[in-house]
């Protein structure tokens, strides 16, 4: 089970909320290794279960806008400013709608992330009380390939109920043209790693950070290739 990463949501009905909130309403789970990170109890009752049951889509519009910074930026940083900025974009806790999230954390050393999912805080007053999980890496390139599988499950939802040009819908189109441009991809990925939203950071900054980089690159790979001509053959 090492180095998997689920994310499921079941399909259930909800009798108020706006249009995109009632076609994506569900039981909400996520597992990592084995291990469930939204596993509770509702205050009312004593049965254990996966998870809370949310709308799909806020989880989904959180992802999709803090994409970059959950898939490369690191740990928390100490300093408490930016410590807050940090919390916003890397715990489930911070997307807000109403809903009881659980408090799970995401952030990547680019080749691993590491999910931490922390019990309530409060128990006797939670709306859904999460029992929490030691933290669990997975592949980044797993985190990836789960995340975009559920956004594009929540627009399947939303197209089956004929909901269309949400904002989730600008969100997903707009990341996925980042992606595909090798030049902004690495605009976004040094953004995210310096704890910055996009285009937050300073742009002149960033581009000369990039070409120190690249001009770093060339220079090792002189190096490289000049130490293999000098081999024997």
């Amino acid at each position: 089970m090492s180095g998997e990463l689920t994310i499921s949501l079941s399909s259930e009905r909800l009798a108020s909320g706006s249009a995109e909130e009632r076609a994506t309403f569900g039981l909400f789970s996520m597992m990592a290794n084995g291990h469930p990170l939204t596993a509770g109890e509702d205050a009312d009752q004593r049965e254990l279960r996966y998870g809370p049951r949310v709308s799909g889509y806020p989880v989904a519009e959180w992802v999709a806008w803090n994409w970059w910074r959950l898939r490369w930026e690191g740990e928390r940083p100490a300093r408490e400013s930016a410590a807050s900025r940090w919390d916003f974009a890397h715990r489930m806790s911070a997307i807000g709608e109403g809903y009881a999230w659980p408090n799970i954390a995401i952030y990547s050393d680019g080749l691993r992330s590491f999910l931490t999912s922390e019990a309530s805080g409060s128990p006797e007053t939670a709306l859904f009380r999460y029992v929490g999980a030691k933290r669990q890496a997975v592949p980044a390139d797993s985190l990836e390939s789960v995340f975009d599988g559920f956004l594009e499950d929540i627009l399947r939802r939303l197209g089956a109920a004929e909901i269309r040009e949400t904002n989730l819908h600008r969100l997903w189109n707009d990341l996925r043209e980042e992606r595909d441009a090798p030049d902004i991809a690495r605009f976004r990925k040094l953004e995210a790693q310096l704890g910055c939203e996009p285009d937050e950071a300073d742009e002149a900054a960033i581009r000369r950070r990039l070409g120190r980089h690249d001009a770093g690159e060339r220079h090792r790979g002189h190096h490289e290739a000049a130490g293999l001509r000098g081999q024997p053959e």
